[in-house]
């Protein structure tokens, strides 16, 4: 399903485990409570999709764009997010245990309640830009205060 063209699809409670969607097009798509845990999703365009509660544990997501997103809720352990765009994501409650955010843009990225910890590749800065961080539970190297 390489370049595919989902833009504004219901794809509610969908079985993409392990889906090839590389360069794919999915923004604005409803991917509420799907399952798309080690998913190849690099590059693909999910800029205002809503992955409320979506299982994504593992996915490949390297130099996707998930800006203004709403992933409430949603599972990211160890997807690689790195490069990846999530300027005005709504993070709030996401568990993103040993994900991987080199390079990430976190900019007016609401992490409130998020899993951070074992994060890899996560700095300051990208903290600093977000917009809330209200009982985040940050990896021991980083803290809220600085």
């Amino acid at each position: 399903m390489r370049r595919v063209n989902f833009t504004h699809a219901n794809l509610q409670r969908a079985n993409l485990i392990g889906a090839d969607l590389r360069g794919a097009c999915l923004a604005g798509a409803d991917l509420g409570d799907a399952r798309i845990s080690g998913a190849k999703l690099e590059a693909a365009n999910l800029e205002r999709a809503i992955l409320v509660g979506a299982d994504l544990e593992f996915a490949q997501m390297t130099k996707t764009v998930l800006r203004q997103v709403r992933l409430r809720g949603a599972d990211m352990s160890g997807v690689n997010l790195d490069g990846a765009d999530l300027r005005e994501a709504d993070l709030r409650e996401v568990n993103l245990r040993g994900a991987y955010l080199r390079v990430a843009r976190l900019d007016g990225a609401d992490l409130s309640a998020a899993d951070l910890r074992d994060t890899e590749g996560l700095v300051r800065a990208q903290l600093a830009a977000a917009v809330s961080l209200t009982d985040t539970r940050l990896p021991t190297n980083l803290s809220a205060e600085e």
